[in-house]
């Protein structure tokens, strides 16, 4: 077999360059993003995400049903209000209750209690007083069960038919392994009758958060504020996060919150505007970060036109889609991983490091010096704040001029800003004296390790673009993943939080870590340690047939990782050497920065390999696939002005991807350079 071509001698420009002045290939190719599987495959062109119903995400959950919002929980009110006058008439019968009788008295002998019946892990007791009862005799029983079993037994007066009768029943509030491990935390919660707040003794509630152009972190950090009472701790979590400019569908869970409760935030817009709850159901246990299979896309494309001029739009799609569903796509990490402004993410990674904070705060504070010039509409008022801002601070160093300039939603450029102000150091001519690494520290953690991240996903772009120039050949030395050690555990999945969004990116997908004493990346399934080492292919089994392209991977750099054993090696070390660093040096001093790596497949491919689409004629802004929310609210998905216009063609595609493969990349794949990104009034010349 003859070996692989040698490194090419030039590579693209390695700085960014501006992306509001420049186009979006120029962007890709800045990142690594260059080649294609099948380059001589024809695309077509067409808008990319003019409205948000034109990008619907819906999770696919680790029972691999798709998310779909159904109901708002509108049920649940009207039970909840049910419950709590029930509620209120037990208390009132307890209260009413003072001879001093025994539970025999009243019972008459009725109910027969088995110590085995109480058993915490056989709560099978289900018992009925079934001879009516006065309210006073009511709260008397009520109050002796729960003395009688220490709080194992729970009682309520039964109504309807059954007026006035009592159903007795083992607590499962406090059953199961799972509470026991809690031990006080779960205890203090409880309320007097030892019950859990959720249903039947299950403490999580799941429920679906449907979002129009709301970041999935905005949601978790709005939540907490308007259920109330969660003393200070954040009881939600989730499986993974949502793009934010598209219409989104994905599962929460909140540990001891009624669904009633939550079902109350749909009345009114308040502050969960752009967002509704619904389908509540309860579990034993709540979501961690990775639970979930993927995301189903459904993707409304609009002006299309093939690039094929002798073909119609009708074939064009087909054999794309036809082609990418057999072989897959270049499994890039998408232009969200590299941010937005003149300097990528990837920069301020590089700078980091490298140990170089002074570098890495002013690659974050770094603006278009023509924004500044601008005195229209092309750029968004939020833009140009934040240009100002950062050129005071570089030119100036006036710390509060700086931080009342900039937009609130420039979180690590604010929080910088803010750092230097509030240490009250003033700065020399030259921006000496100031404290850059305290600086970076104030910058949430999430972000800090998305630029880390952004450097080795470039790095790792550059690197599958060379190996698939050579061919979708298995060559000797590629890696692939060996097969799993699993170590069983009875671990709960980590409920997600603020603090862990690190571990996943812009795109929703799980960046997952080897760990310390092992190569190879964990599993992210519930229940289990799963670790995937990865080892090198020999010139035997890379032309033994067994393995195909799709099989194989690379790593990101990092110091816990093998790199392939062929002339691939070459590439990240050129890569990395362009910015002064070394793929076998990857462990540093500073914990932050110390990279472990992972591994990640050089072929993206759709789940199942499934996927297909729909060519529909529209007018004007019409909007072309509903929403759930419309389904549910059986509205015609159109807006005010739809149906006006000339007639023009949208491809309606349909396909669903796993947590770590991008979507703006299979779009890549099958239109080539075709996709145009929709640029609202204020950022068009």
């Amino acid at each position: 077999m003859s070996s692989p071509p040698p490194p090419p001698t030039k590579r693209v420009k390695l700085d960014a360059p501006s992306h509001r002045s420049s186009s979006q290939r120029e962007f890709e190719l800045a990142v690594g993003i260059a080649g294609y599987v099948h380059p001589d495959l024809p695309g077509w062109e067409g808008v990319f995400k003019q409205r948000y119903a034109d990008f619907l995400v819906n999770e696919i959950g680790l029972d691999e049903e798709v998310a779909h919002l159904t109901d708002f929980g509108s049920g649940l009110l009207r039970k909840g209000g049910k419950k709590m006058e029930e509620r209120k008439e037990q208390r009132e019968e307890e209260a009413e209750s003072s001879a001093p009788r025994t539970v025999g008295d009243v019972t008459d002998g009725t109910v027969e209690i088995e110590e085995e019946d109480v058993s915490l892990e056989n709560p099978k007791l289900h018992k009925h007083i079934t001879r009516s009862i006065g309210r006073g005799e009511r709260g008397l029983v009520h109050t002796a069960i729960r003395e009688f079993s220490s709080g194992k037994i729970d009682s309520v007066t039964l109504s309807g038919d059954q007026e006035g009768c009592i159903r007795i029943y083992a607590s499962t509030g406090q059953s199961g392994v799972r509470q026991r491990k809690r031990g006080n935390r779960a205890g203090r919660r409880r309320n007097k009758s030892g019950k859990g707040d959720g249903d039947a003794g299950l403490d999580y509630c799941h429920f679906l958060v449907y979002k129009v152009n709301r970041d999935t972190m905005d949601v978790m950090g709005i939540l907490p504020q308007l259920i109330g009472g969660t003393g200070g701790k954040n009881p939600f979590s989730f499986a993974g996060n949502k793009d934010r400019r598209a219409v989104t569908v994905s599962w929460f869970s909140a540990y001891k919150v009624r669904a009633e409760r939550l079902a109350q935030l749909n009345q009114g817009e308040g502050r969960l505007r752009g967002c509704h709850l619904g389908n509540f159901c309860y579990k034993d246990t709540g979501l961690g970060l990775g639970d979930l299979c993927g995301n189903e896309f459904v993707i409304t494309l609009r002006e299309c036109v093939s690039s094929d001029k002798s073909k119609s739009l009708e074939e064009v799609v087909g054999t794309a889609m036809q082609r990418v569903k057999e072989t897959g796509f270049m499994n890039y990490f998408g232009l969200q991983r590299f941010g937005s402004h003149g300097v990528g993410t990837w920069e301020v990674g590089v700078e980091m490091l490298k140990g170089n904070w002074r570098g890495a705060v002013e690659k974050i504070l770094s603006y278009d010096p023509a924004i500044l010039e601008k005195d229209d509409d092309s750029v968004s008022t939020e833009e140009k704040s934040r240009a100002q801002a950062c050129h005071v601070f570089l030119t100036t160093y006036d710390f509060q001029k700086a931080v009342e300039l900039i937009p609130r939603r420039s979180n690590a450029e604010r929080a910088i800003l803010t750092s230097f102000r509030d240490r009250g150091i003033e700065a020399n001519e030259h921006g000496g004296r100031l404290d850059y690494m305290a600086a970076l520290q104030a910058v949430p953690r999430k972000m800090r390790t998305i630029y880390l991240h952004a450097f080795q996903s470039f790095v790792w772009n550059y690197v599958v673009t060379e190996r698939i120039a050579w061919g979708t050949k298995v060559l000797p030395g590629d890696l692939v993943m060996a097969e799993a050690t699993t170590a069983a555990t009875n671990k709960a999945p980590k409920p997600a939080t603020p603090d862990d969004l690190p571990e996943i990116d812009q795109d929703g997908e799980v960046v997952i870590h080897a760990p310390p004493d092992d190569t190879g990346v964990a599993s992210t399934n519930p229940g289990e340690e799963k670790f995937k080492r990865a080892r090198a292919l020999s010139k035997e089994e890379a032309e033994s047939g067994k393995y195909t392209i799709k099989d194989i991977v690379l790593p990101t750099p990092g110091w816990d990782i093998i790199y392939p054993q062929n002339a691939l090696m070459e590439i990240y070390s050129r890569v990395m050497k362009e910015h002064e660093l070394d793929p076998l040096n990857m462990k540093r001093n500073h914990r932050e920065t110390s990279l472990p790596g992972s591994y990640r497949h050089v072929i993206g491919t759709f789940i199942n390999g499934e996927a297909n689409y729909e060519i529909r004629k529209y007018h004007g802004d019409e909007q072309i696939v509903k929403t759930d929310l419309e389904v549910i609210k059986e509205k015609e998905a159109v807006i005010e002005g739809a149906g006006k216009g000339d007639e023009k063609t949208a491809v309606v595609l349909r396909f669903q991807l796993g947590t770590s493969t991008y979507a703006t990349m299979a779009l890549r794949e099958l239109m080539k350079e075709g996709v145009k990104a929709f640029i609202p009034e204020f950022g068009r010349a």
